[in-house]
C-alpha cells in the first residue's frame, strides 16, 4: 500500500518544531488538582516594575495556523508578583509595518498563593495510537491557542494559550476532542528544598503572541511577518531608558 501523503504531511509538520519533548516540567492529571481558575489579568491599569532583562523568541510551528512570538522579562525586584487585573506593557514592531501592544503578564500561577505552581500559559496533551498530536492544530486553533511542541513520537505535545483566563477552560475542553488522552497541567519542576528555584522564575513576566504571514494589520493582536523580518519588542522603564529585545524572522 503507498504510503498515505496526508500522513506523511503531518509528520513534516513536525521537523520546524522541536524535534523531541524533554519534558521540563512535574504534570498531575487535572482531576487530581481540584483547583479553580487561576487569576487572570482582567482590565486594570498598567504596572511597570524594574526589569533586568527582556527577551523575545519566535517559534514557528509549521502548521498553517501560525507560529508564536514568546516574549518574557525578569524583574529586578525578585520577590514582585504581579497581581490580579494587572500587566506589564511591551511594544512590537516589525520592519514590514506591523505594530502592536501588548501585556506580559505572570509566568507561574496558582490557584492559592501557597499552591505549587503551574505556568500561566500551556498544559500538555498526550494523544492516543493512531493520534498524531499535529491532528489537533485545528481544534487547538479554534480555542486560541497554538501548539508549539511535539515528541519524537507525535504522541505528545505543549499548547499554548494566549490569556491565561483561558488555560484550565481549555485544557478541560481539550479531553473532549478526539484521540486525547487526559491532560495535564504545566507544572514548575522544583523541589521544596530548593526554594532558590522558585526564587529565580517565580516574580518572571511571560507572553505568547499568535503570529502569522501576510500584509501588516497593527493592533489586532496578531503580529504579521514576512521572510527577512526584523522583529523589536520594547519595554519602557518608569524612570526613563527601555530595553529592547530583537528577532530576524528567517
Amino acid at each position: 500500500m503507498p504510503p498515505d501523503p496526508d500522513a506523511q504531511r503531518k509528520r513534516r509538520c513536525v521537523g520546524p518544531l522541536i524535534s523531541h519533548l524533554v519534558w521540563p516540567c512535574l504534570v498531575m492529571s487535572l482531576s487530581a488538582t481540584g483547583c479553580s481558575e487561576p487569576s487572570g489579568p482582567g482590565e486594570g491599569a498598567p504596572v511597570m516594575p524594574e526589569l533586568t532583562d527582556l527577551s523575545a523568541s519566535y517559534e514557528d510551528t509549521g502548521l498553517p495556523h501560525g507560529g508564536v512570538l514568546i516574549i518574557e522579562g525578569a524583574p529586578a525586584d525578585t520577590s514582585f508578583r504581579l497581581k490580579r487585573a494587572q500587566r506589564a506593557p511591551v511594544e512590537i514592531e516589525v520592519t514590514s509595518g506591523d505594530r502592536e501592544d501588548v501585556g506580559l503578564y505572570r509566568r507561574l500561577c496558582a490557584p492559592r498563593e501557597r499552591d505549587w505552581p503551574f505556568h500561566c500559559f500551556s498544559f500538555l496533551a498526550l494523544t492516543r495510537e493512531g493520534t498524531h498530536v499535529t491532528d489537533l492544530a485545528d481544534d487547538v486553533a479554534a480555542n486560541r491557542g497554538r501548539l508549539t511542541t511535539v515528541n519524537a513520537t507525535g504522541d505528545g505535545g505543549v499548547i499554548k494559550v494566549l490569556d491565561p483566563e483561558d488555560l484550565l477552560r481549555t485544557a478541560r475542553r481539550a479531553e473532549s476532542w478526539p484521540g486525547v488522552q487526559p491532560v495535564s497541567l504545566n507544572y514548575l519542576a522544583c523541589v521544596e528544598s530548593t526554594p532558590v528555584c522558585l526564587a529565580g522564575v517565580g516574580s518572571r513576566l511571560h507572553l505568547p503572541v499568535p503570529v502569522d504571514t501576510g500584509a501588516a494589520v497593527p493592533g489586532d493582536g496578531i503580529v504579521q511577518i514576512r521572510p527577512g523580518d526584523t522583529i523589536t519588542v520594547t519595554y519602557r522603564h518608569p524612570g526613563g531608558g527601555r530595553l529592547e529585545a530583537k528577532q530576524v524572522v528567517p
